[in-house]
């Protein structure tokens, strides 16, 4: 038996936003070592504040294949191979 929580569409909906919230609205990093790292890998990183912004198109690089537990690669994999293709077709 095999469950399926959600569909591609989603999947894809929840991708698409979550992509634009780190690109739009970014994410409070509050660890200054953090911030610099995510500079070095070319975010925006606001001035005076914590907040980091993401570009989509450097999200792309960021998708690696995670191993899991309890038989989760084969899911974990669809899931990343499904957003770059998201990416590529931007």
């Amino acid at each position: 038996m095999q469950l399926t929580v959600l569909d591609n569409d989603g999947i894809a909906q929840i991708d698409q936003s979550a992509r634009h919230i780190l690109e739009k609205t970014g994410i409070e990093i509050y660890h200054e070592k953090m911030r610099i790292l995510f500079a070095r890998a070319c975010a925006r990183v606001d001035p005076g504040s914590n907040r980091v912004r993401i570009r989509r198109d450097e999200l792309l690089a960021a998708y690696q294949p995670v191993p899991c537990e309890d038989g989760l690669d084969r899911e974990v994999e669809r899931l990343i191979k499904h957003a770059k293709d998201n990416l590529k077709e931007e």
